[in-house]
This record gives structure tokens, sequence and C-alpha cells, in this order.
């Protein structure tokens, strides 16, 4: 009887231990990446968004990953797997600080049965990154508006700088974009970003871009093409209008791309300087693949 007694603790330690410390199933982690803090409790925990702090009580899960290799995945790398994996599991991409730009921070959402699973990934440099994950009862929590500076335009000038170097080493750039469901209706938030875009364009000519965006997958597949050709026309006529070259775009259906879009992100994919090209003309026709090639 003693001897149980003093066993089970040490069972249930060595039994809990090894399931504790991984990984969330639909956020692996990236090869040479590994574990170095976790924990995980009936808590609560904050996700930072672009309009202020949204405060959630629940299951809370903190990740911590690092790596030793000598040439670790940068930001926009880490940012990159993060998005595309919301996307992949059907979440949205609620909060994106600035991934065009190596951005450090990102939020998703995903709905699970009658549940929201938020995600918030924090980027370390130069070594880790940090997942917290918050398991919550689906509802409706209120948001603390936090106020954002203006930008200067030399600030704006520089940032579209850095954009350009992005885009030649990434070969596109993704940027944080609402639609109200089952509509083409522009959330707003998107003219500083769109309008770095256009100042970027300028600083070379020879740059030409496929706009690819998500659509909305509860719907027939008709529907969700006929949405998706009028989102990204939506995105080409906002690009146009704030200064973009719309001779040097052109729009393409992203369930014909390579890669689907995640919820939540416009993408605009740097073309080949040889890719045959055929430019978006505004009106409300996409190219498809057929015509880009004649």
């Amino acid at each position: 009887m003693l001897r149980l007694f003093l066993i089970t603790p040490l069972l249930l330690l060595l039994a809990a231990t090894p399931c504790a410390a991984a990984d969330h199933p639909l956020f692996p982690r990236p090869a040479g990446y590994s574990i170095t803090e976790y924990e995980s409790a009936n808590s609560a925990a904050v996700m930072h968004l672009a309009d202020g702090e949204l405060p959630l009580a629940g299951r809370v899960t903190e990740i911590r990953y690092a790596t030793k290799r000598a040439r670790p995945s940068g930001s926009p790398v880490l940012m990159r797997r993060f998005l595309d994996a919301v996307g992949r599991a059907g979440g949205e991409v609620v909060f994106s600080e600035n991934p065009a730009l190596g951005g450090l921070r990102a939020v998703g959402r995903l709905p699970r049965d009658g549940r929201d699973v938020w995600v918030e990934q924090e980027v370390t440099p130069p070594r880790g990154y940090k997942l917290t994950i918050v398991d919550v009862p689906a509802m409706r929590v209120p948001r603390i508006p936090r106020p954002v500076p203006p930008e200067s335009e030399y600030e704006a000038e520089a940032l579209s700088l850095d954009m350009l170097r992005i885009v030649e080493r990434d070969g596109g750039i993704d940027f944080h974009v609402t639609f109200a469901r089952g509509s083409d209706r522009l959330g707003p938030g998107y003219e500083a970003d769109f309008k770095k875009f256009a100042m970027m364009m300028k600083k070379d000519p020879s740059m030409r871009f496929r706009i690819e965006t998500f659509t909305d997958t509860d719907r027939k597949p008709s529907a969700q093409r006929t949405l998706m050709r009028d989102r990204i026309s939506a995105l080409y006529s906002a690009l146009v209008s704030l200064g973009a070259d719309g001779k040097r775009l052109t729009k393409i259906p992203s369930s014909e791309a390579t890669a689907p879009v995640p919820r939540g992100l416009a993408r605009l994919v740097l073309l080949p300087r040889d890719a045959a090209f055929e430019p978006g003309d505004g009106d409300g026709d996409v190219n498809t693949k057929e015509e880009l090639s004649q």
C-alpha cells in the first residue's frame, strides 16, 4: 500500500510530461527548432490587434521555440509559415504586423466546434519565436481601442524601400485586408500599405505583380470563383486608386495559384521578368492562365 502511494505520483508525472511539451497539431515547428519553454493552464491572455489588446480567458498554452542553427529562419519565413498554417486550418488572419516588412507578430482565429481558438505568434530575433494559444468558448469580446500615431512622409518612404528589399528577396508581399462576408467590399485599414506599395513600384519600373486573395469556403465552388474574381478586381481598383501602376498588375484567382492565400490576406506575387503578361484593366475581368500565356 505504501509502495503504491509512493509510485502513483511519479507515474502521473511521467505520463503528463511528454504529452505537455508538444507542438500544437496545426502549428508544427520548423526543422532545427526545439521547445525551450512550455506552459498550459486555465488562465487569461491578451491578443495584440491593430486597434488594441483583446483579453481572453480559457485554456492558455504558451510555447517558446529556439534554434542553434548558424543561419536561423528570419522573421519573414516564420511569419509566412504561421500565416499559411492559419489558412490551411480554415482560420482567419485577424492581425498581421506588416509581414511584407518582416513583421514580428501575427494573430489568427480558428473556429472549432463551437469554440474560438486564438493563436498569436511573436518572433523573438535572432533565434526564436513564441506561440500563445487560447481555447475559449465562441463569444464576442469587446476590443480596447489604441490610438495609432500618423506616419510621416519620411517614414513611408523608408518603409517602401524596406518593402522593395523584401519583395526582391521573397518574391512577393502579403497585406492584411478584410472583406464583408460574401462581399467584395474592402474593409478599412489597407490604405497606408497600398500607398507604400505604389511608392515601391515607382522605384523599379520593371516589376510586375499578380494579385491573389482569399474567398469564403462555405459557398458552392461556382460562387467561390465569382467572389474570388470580384475581390481581386476590388483589390486591383484600390491599388490603382492609391497610385499603383495598373499596367504592371494582373489579376488571377488564387484558386489557380501555386498555394492558397490565408484568410485575411491579399498577396502580390512578383512575376519573372520574362513571363508572359497581360495587365488587368480594371473592367472586372480576371485574367486566366490561358490568357496570360497567349
